[in-house]
């Protein structure tokens, strides 16, 4: 941006987040300490993740990494703001507009330094945000358990036990078991809506594909919790709620209902300089950098099925998807003042999602939702945590809980067949207009230069 508009901007937020820090240093918590020892031994596993996920080009990618490396190398081999002259499928030049909170780190210091150093760069800075992730997760699930970090990667929906049943019930009534068939399903992403529109995954599969999204959302929910929600101190909430904004809008906007929520428990606290002034001023900068964007296709779920099919489906997906899960949670919390309006808040949120489709395929709802799955599985911690007596309805409950991570063992990265795998380096990477010829693509990471941020907030460049 322009030096007199990026300057005072930057300065706001050092100050805010220093104000920030010296708040956090001061708050007495001791909830749910956690060792050195144990942080050691969090980082490692984060980093063993992070390698097997892809991030850095250490093991073999998913295809969405050929996106991830265009826009590294456009931001690494271009000044900034990153302009396109020649489009395949917009007649006028185009500027990239995308949520970059997590390419820009690694692409600046890859300019600096080398473009050969990228992969170091964005491995160092997904580890980072992935050991964030699991601390905050912990902290405020009260527990320091490997099994709650087991679930905090894999716990995903029912679908696939769904798939089974309905699988057998028309298998019975015709006597005629297609084996490949069912197999078939259970590698889709989503059998309710055939795989078409809206779905949910755990939260290791949406690391593996959109670490742009995922950690944003994760760290963003985290810190919004613990320093604001729980502690009923809301002098930051604005300020953290515009600087997700950075990773991501989808992830913004499905931490509305966590903001609100927080806000209504302490609305007086919101008044200060850090949200009104450093956080509004982030907020306005991203809106408009965000407006400039070229519209994308906005759709209600009934509009992409004929005969409303998807609206009488989406009760059947609430109950597959998280539906049950919440009804088994819900005796553990409901005496609970903290989590239970914050079991609400995911109920509804998780309920409403599916009902809005964004661009050609269904990201926002993967996206949206994040903040909400999140605090989902920090509520089944809790509720098998507190599980005290030993008895039948216990090990049911022990059984649901695995079933639901059986959706990754099933479609995870490391099923070959299912999955594009490369291994692939940013300094070989085409551009990100030459990347598919295909128009729906093409079309969805660029903003008009004819937008009040090219006109007003950008600086220009030939």
């Amino acid at each position: 941006m322009h030096w007199y508009i990026a300057l005072p901007a930057a300065l706001l937020l050092i100050f805010a987040c220093i104000s920030f820090l010296k708040s956090n240093k001061n708050l007495k918590d001791n909830s749910n300490p956690i060792s050195g020892k144990y942080l050691l031994a969090i980082a490692l596993l984060s980093l063993l993740v992070t390698v097997y996920s892809g991030i850095g080009g250490y093991t073999n990618q998913l295809i969405d990494f050929e996106k991830h490396n265009a826009v590294l190398f456009d931001l690494i081999n271009n000044k900034w703001p990153v302009f396109y002259h020649n489009h395949q499928y917009i007649k006028e030049s185009v500027f990239l507009d995308y949520y970059l909170g997590w390419y820009l780190p690694p692409a600046l210091l890859a300019k600096i330094t080398s473009i050969y150093l990228t992969e170091f760069y964005s491995f160092a800075w997904s580890f980072l945000g992935l050991f964030l992730s699991i601390y905050w997760f912990l902290k405020i699930g009260g527990v320091k358990n490997w099994w709650a970090i087991f679930l905090f990667f894999l716990f995903g929906d029912l679908e696939s036990v769904y798939t089974v049943i309905r699988f057998f019930t028309k298998s019975i009534f015709v006597w005629n078991f297609d084996w490949n068939f069912l197999l078939k399903e259970l590698y889709l992403t989503d059998i309710i809506f055939a795989n078409f529109s809206s779905n949910y995954a755990c939260q290791m599969t949406q690391y593996e594909w959109a670490p742009q999204h995922s950690l944003g959302a994760w760290v963003g929910t985290g810190i919004i919790l613990q320093s604001s929600y729980l502690n009923k101190d809301n002098r930051f909430i604005l300020l953290l709620g515009s600087l997700t904004l950075l990773w991501s809008p989808f992830v913004s906007i499905g931490l509305i209902p966590i903001i609100l929520l927080s806000v209504s428990r302490n609305i007086k606290s919101v008044f200060t300089w850090e949200n009104f002034v450093a956080g509004l001023c982030l907020f306005i900068i991203m809106a408009v950098y965000y407006i400039a964007h070229y519209p994308q296709d906005f759709r209600w779920i009934w509009e992409m099925y004929k005969n409303s099919e998807g609206l009488y489906k989406v009760p059947l997906f609430i109950i597959v998807k998280f539906g049950i899960v919440l009804i088994c949670i819900y005796p553990f919390i409901k005496n609970d003042k903290e989590f239970k309006p914050l079991f609400f808040v995911v109920f509804i949120s998780l309920s409403l999602i599916p009902f809005i489709y964004i661009g050609h395929q269904a990201d926002f709802a993967m996206r949206a939702s994040s903040p909400s799955w999140y605090i989902l599985v920090i509520l089944v911690v809790m509720s098998l945590k507190s599980i005290t007596r030993a008895n039948t309805l216990k090990y049911l409950y022990y059984s649901l809980i695995l079933l639901s991570c059986t959706r990754y063992i099933i479609y995870g990265k490391y099923h070959t067949t299912l999955h594009e795998l490369y291994n692939l380096k940013v300094s070989e990477s085409n551009r990100l207009t030459n990347l598919y010829d295909l128009e729906w693509f093409n079309t969805q990471y660029f903003g008009r230069m004819e937008s009040l941020f090219m006109k007003y907030f950008a600086k220009e460049h030939e």
